[in-house]
């Protein structure tokens, strides 16, 4: 879904002055635990979906960002069903 891909890398250039690709990882853009969590909630709001904390628990700083992408399109699919 574009507009979660778009969203997405969108917060993240706002967090980091690191190039983003879905390929980066947190790691390779210097992502902290803090950014993780400004990451969460600018994704949350901007979305109007609610993360749960589950799906960051387990979160490593290795996962790229197509893996996320992958575990929050479906939150925003089933918040916006039509």
């Amino acid at each position: 879904m574009p507009i979660v891909r778009e969203t997405l890398m969108s917060v993240i250039k706002r967090t980091t002055s690191e190039r983003p690709t879905l390929e980066s990882t947190f790691s390779d853009l210097h992502l902290d635990s803090l950014d993780k969590v400004e990451i969460i909630m600018a994704l949350e709001d901007d979305l109007c979906i609610e993360i749960p904390d589950e799906l960051w628990e387990n979160h490593s700083p290795k996962e790229t960002l197509a893996e996320v992408l992958k575990k929050i399109e479906p939150i925003y699919n089933r918040t916006h069903r039509r």
